[in-house]
């Protein structure tokens, strides 16, 4: 989430749209209720003045990573191309731990299948073998 936020904002940054129309389309891009309302904040405080480095690093739902580098591109002036390096930073970010996760679960699938496939040749060999000792 906070990659597209990132990647919209700089974006819109660079094409000229100012600051609080920028947050309200960044606002209509998420569903999350949590989202909307750090973003309707951040809206407010800087509709008040303030500057978005400080109101993301008062915002809990920003990490202090994302509120340093907006830091950074507003003491430059370059924030469109700050969101614009966010917005890969977080995009890495998430594939790499989409990645750790797909390695972490295929030995847990592997593990999971070899418990239904030996429960399955138990539940099929079982009774043929009591038969033949019934027989036997």
């Amino acid at each position: 989430m906070l990659a597209r936020i990132s990647l919209i904002m700089g974006n819109l940054s660079a094409a000229g749209v100012n600051l609080l129309e920028s947050l309200e389309i960044a606002k209509s891009v998420s569903n999350n209720v949590v989202v909307l309302e750090s973003l309707e904040n951040v809206k407010k405080g800087v509709f008040s003045g303030d500057t978005l480095t400080k109101l993301f690093l008062k915002d809990p739902l920003f990490p202090p990573t994302f509120g340093q580098l907006i830091s950074v591109g507003e003491q430059t002036g370059q924030l469109d191309e700050m969101f614009g390096s966010v917005a890969k930073y977080y995009e890495s970010e998430f594939d790499t731990t989409v990645d750790n996760l797909s390695s972490l679960i295929e030995p847990i699938m592997i593990v999971f299948m070899g418990v239904m496939i030996g429960g399955l040749m138990i539940a099929m060999y079982s009774p043929i073998f009591n038969v033949g000792a019934l027989i036997g």
